[in-house]
């Protein structure tokens, strides 16, 4: 019997993770799946009332980050056969939903102090990309489109910009 096999079947895991190929799902249906699911969420935070809110109004606090690894504990199954999850019609939401929740739990701590670990966790497992946008002034634009015009309009461009430049004492940015 491996390690693995052995730290499976010991007490406190029921023998629940998923080790050997064939095994009979541990989840066989959505409802069984989505129940435990949303039981490790609410193992790892609760919902509470803000400060200030309207009455019935609830927010949830998470006592820790939610994580793969630990649903996939929690659950007693494997990174494997929670794709096989993700990968069947009837479960695929379930798996979806879970995601969702990971996702959100980081968008949320955007924020926070933590927010530059929330970034690395979106980008890396949620497709999350951070965009820089640049406005380019008159100047600029110039320049972009200097580089790809001929040697006469950028002799014409020249003699434009030194005309300014003598007229005014510097170059307009227009």
């Amino acid at each position: 019997m491996s390690e693995l096999s052995a730290f499976a079947g010991s007490k406190g895991y029921g023998g629940a993770f998923d080790v050997g190929a064939g095994r009979p799902r541990t989840y066989k249906t959505a409802k069984a799946l989505r129940k435990a699911v949303k039981e490790y969420f609410n193992n790892i935070s609760y919902e509470r009332e803000p400060v200030g809110a309207p009455e019935g109004m609830k927010i949830r606090a998470w006592v820790r980050a939610p994580s793969m690894a630990g649903l996939y504990i929690h659950l007693g199954i494997g990174k494997s056969t929670w794709a096989d999850y993700g990968a069947d019609d009837k479960l695929g939401p379930v798996v979806e939903y879970a995601r969702m929740m990971m996702e959100d739990f980081w968008a949320g701590e955007l924020n926070g102090k933590f927010a530059n670990g929330a970034k690395f966790a979106l980008s890396a497992n949620y497709g999350w990309t951070e965009k820089q946008e640049v406005e380019m002034g008159p100047r600029a634009q110039r320049a972009v489109a200097a580089a790809n015009i001929t040697t006469a309009e950028r002799e014409e461009l020249l003699r434009e910009l030194a005309q300014e430049i003598f007229q005014t004492g510097e170059a307009k940015d227009e």
